[in-house]
């Protein structure tokens, strides 16, 4: 995981990333003061004639912390129903589901830890959604059954394989992200939320069935 942040902090940004000068997936680099060019004249074009844009670290950087955030309430989650369920073969993939989430918050926070931003104007952005997500949880007594959390799990990892998919896009045209085992991460989510959902469904039975 430190080869991923050592390889972000060789490539400081400044505000915007700098954008492939080669040919990657299809983008070509061409000079123009047409419309979508950035301040150097340099705009990235598709096959198809789609300007593909420089990447916004302070916007990726807050995109990614509202995920950790996220993976904050699923590892609460995890660590709840590790603690009422019984059966060995549930038991032992939630402890794995528990430990490759821990690698996929330390590849996040490679990335985080590497971006040029405001790291503080993020820090308050995020503090000020997680203190609001405490007021909701509050209003809402009790906490989930194995079923709400299994849900909530599930929904959590298809968001987590959209994450993987936009990271892919922008890997495309920043060099920085060479390296990073996006394809590896989006199957591992597949996995991940086909053994959820198969949980989710002995649930039921035990939930809401006689």
């Amino acid at each position: 995981m430190d080869a991923f942040a050592e390889t972000f902090l060789r490539h400081p940004g400044r505000g915007k990333a700098t954008a492939r000068g080669r040919q990657v997936g299809g983008l070509s680099e061409r000079r123009s003061g047409s419309d979508g060019s950035d301040a150097d004249g340099r705009t990235m074009v598709t096959d198809t004639g789609a300007v593909a844009r420089d990447v916004d670290d302070h916007a990726l950087s807050t995109y990614l912390e509202r995920h950790l955030s996220g993976s904050d309430a699923a590892v609460r989650l995890v660590d709840g129903l590790l603690g009422r369920i019984s059966d060995q073969e549930e038991h032992d993939f939630l402890e794995r589901f528990s430990r490759e989430l821990e690698d996929e918050r330390a590849v996040l926070r490679s990335i985080v830890d590497g971006l040029d931003h405001d790291r503080g104007l993020v820090q308050r952005g995020i503090g000020i959604a997680t203190g609001v997500a405490a007021m909701a949880k509050t209003a809402l007594p009790g906490s989930p059954d194995d079923l709400e959390a299994l849900e909530a799990l599930a929904v959590g990892v298809w968001g987590k394989r959209l994450l993987w998919g936009a990271l892919q896009t922008v890997a495309d045209v920043d060099e920085r992200f060479d390296g990073l085992p996006l394809g590896a991460l989006a199957r591992q989510a597949e996995d991940q939320e086909r053994e959820l959902v198969g949980l989710r469904q002995r649930a039921i039975a035990t939930s809401l069935l006689c």
